[in-house]
């Protein structure tokens, strides 16, 4: 079987990024190696993006705000595992304000980010909501 199929399937696939590995003959000068053009990802889940680039404080209020829908990519509501890609539009609606985000790139790994947020995305637009007084009687 090749090593590209995944067991059982009839479908021909890689498989995930991090397990692809260049198999060499058995040679003295050859080696198991690691393919170095991978280190770059094309896209990052949502909720991992927004923690990176600390427009959310933790991962699991992004999770929040997706599953309440107050997360748009694209003009249509997401979940927290889609893929984020350079160029997408994010609206995010918090309590107090909604902002418009335009993802200008992808963090290469949510660890010991060196890369700062205001290079991963550029706010297009920053809307303060108005609060209603309630004034008592």
């Amino acid at each position: 079987m090749n090593s590209f199929a995944f067991y059982g399937s009839s479908r021909w696939a890689a498989p995930a990024r991090s397990a692809i590995l260049f198999l060499l003959p058995a040679h003295p000068g050859f080696a198991i190696v690691k393919c170095p053009c991978l280190r770059y990802n094309p896209f990052v889940r949502l909720d991992l993006f927004l923690k990176t680039t600390r427009l959310v404080k933790r991962r699991t209020v992004a999770q929040e705000m997706c599953d309440a829908g107050k997360v748009l990519v694209n003009g249509s509501p997401a979940k927290s595992a889609k893929e984020v890609r350079p160029g997408d539009i994010l609206r995010l609606s918090y309590a107090s304000r909604t902002i418009d985000i335009e993802v200008l790139g992808v963090p290469a790994s949510s660890k010991n980010i060196k890369t700062p947020p205001e290079e991963l995305y550029r706010v297009t637009r920053d809307q303060w909501l108005q609060r209603e007084d309630r004034s008592p009687g």
